[in-house]
């Protein structure tokens, strides 16, 4: 209901993806992103071909196919979901944990594509939260590292994953 002031506004094309991580904008990908004036107005070139736009604000998110938008004057941005918890093995809690938030069939072959991640390290007691996730179909699992493969890259797994349905807001 108000205007989304200082919204960042991305355009993903099928040369130009959009990163998105823990709900915020990754200035390394190639992508056009402009951020939205007082009024929360802002303008960018309909590019040629198919097309996302994706809004991000700390009031929300919207994504949508940038042919729909072409027609449309105002967007309404989706609040947030939260993922809280804690991470325990039996009953004792791990520190220092990384966990992510994996979203299912967010990719689609020959089209523009938005990857969203979320990654968070568990708290002493356990606890980890995510403030800024964007509302669908996830998986929520510990990540864990092994096999160093160079230049400080490791390889990984996901594990004790738990599919989730996150809902605006909640």
């Amino acid at each position: 209901g108000e205007p989304a002031e200082g919204a960042v506004v991305a355009i993903s094309t099928l040369n130009e993806q959009v990163q998105i991580s823990n709900g915020q904008h990754q200035q390394y990908s190639n992508s056009q992103s402009i951020s939205a004036d007082q009024d929360g107005r802002f303008s960018l070139p309909f590019p040629d071909g198919d097309y996302l736009v994706v809004f991000l604000h700390d009031s929300g998110w919207l994504q949508i196919d940038g042919k729909k938008l072409e027609d449309v004057v105002e967007v309404t941005l989706e609040p947030w979901a939260k993922v809280e918890g804690k991470l325990l093995q039996g009953s004792e809690p791990l520190a220092d944990e990384q966990i992510n938030i994996n979203f299912v069939n967010q990719y689609r072959q020959g089209q523009p594509n938005v990857y969203w991640s979320n990654s968070v390290q568990t708290e002493g007691d356990g606890a980890f939260v995510f403030e800024r996730v964007r509302a669908g179909d996830t998986t929520v699992s510990r990540h864990v590292s092994y096999g160093d493969v160079g230049n400080g890259a490791r390889m990984g797994t996901q594990t004790h994953s738990e599919r989730v349905n996150l809902e605006p807001g909640k």
